[in-house]
């Protein structure tokens, strides 16, 4: 086979095998992101080399992960039938193996895609590959709109302009740190995930009482939540009353 037809074979693999993911991150395709990012054809031509990597390194893990799923679908079912969980749950582990590996593979090469594009377009696709991989950390917050609608306000004192912009400077910096510990803590606890909801689920048929604690993410979102709300009361604070009046829903 052909140097052509093993890329349009790995295409394939890869447009029928990455929805499949069930990890944060595992289902990007970076292929298609630098595809669609319209860079100047010299920079397109310079990365396909190592796009061609990615490729190669992408596919074997693909492959790895949908034999194992292959091969473990008879345990789990025959898991399933006999209410057999330790077998159950040990290959689910076995599976989840294989899923770690490929969001692996997908974390590391955006990091080395964005390191070797030009610093335009890195940080580009460093951050729509981060918000795509990652959508807890990034959701989007009302700050940056708030501060759009204050600094429309007519006749703003120049204190109250630097005023703004301090605050917004300190709560990108902050913003931009809890976003990285999220998406830190999301690859470090979400593999284990499936397995502790499972062993909950059978504590309780067991009797046992079971509180859901909340999870370290959910803990970051809440900081999160947090330094939304104090930058909100921040950014007001600055106001007059009657500056404030001027806002939409106020």
């Amino acid at each position: 086979m052909c140097s052509s037809d093993l890329r349009f074979e790995r295409s394939l693999r890869r447009e029928k095998e990455l929805p499949k993911g069930e990890l944060s991150g595992e289902s990007i395709d970076l292929y298609s992101m630098i595809r669609t990012m319209r860079m100047p054809y010299e920079i397109e031509e310079s990365i396909d080399p190592l796009l061609v990597q990615y490729e190669l390194e992408l596919d074997t893990v693909l492959a790895a992960r949908k034999e194992r799923i292959d091969s473990l679908q008879d345990v789990m079912t025959d898991a399933m039938t006999a209410m057999d969980f330790d077998q159950g749950l040990d290959a689910s582990d076995k599976i989840m193996e294989r899923r770690v590996a490929v969001r692996r593979v997908q974390d590391a090469w955006v990091d080395r895609l964005a390191s070797e594009l030009p610093a335009e377009y890195g940080t580009a696709l460093r951050r729509d590959a981060l918000e795509r991989a990652y959508p807890k950390a990034f959701r989007p917050t009302a700050i940056p709109r708030l501060l759009e609608s204050v600094r429309s306000i007519p006749d703003l004192s120049n204190d109250q302009l630097a005023a703004f912009d301090r605050i917004e400077a300190q709560f990108d910096a902050e913003l931009t740190g809890l976003q990285a510990r999220i998406v830190e803590t999301i690859r470090e606890t979400e593999p284990g995930d499936a397995r502790r909801k499972i062993e909950r689920l059978l504590a309780r048929r067991n009797g046992q009482q079971v509180d859901r604690e909340p999870s370290e993410v959910d803990k970051l979102l809440a900081k999160k939540n947090d330094l939304v709300d104090k930058t909100r009361r921040e950014i007001l604070a600055v106001l007059t009353p009657e500056q404030t009046d001027l806002l939409p829903g106020q």
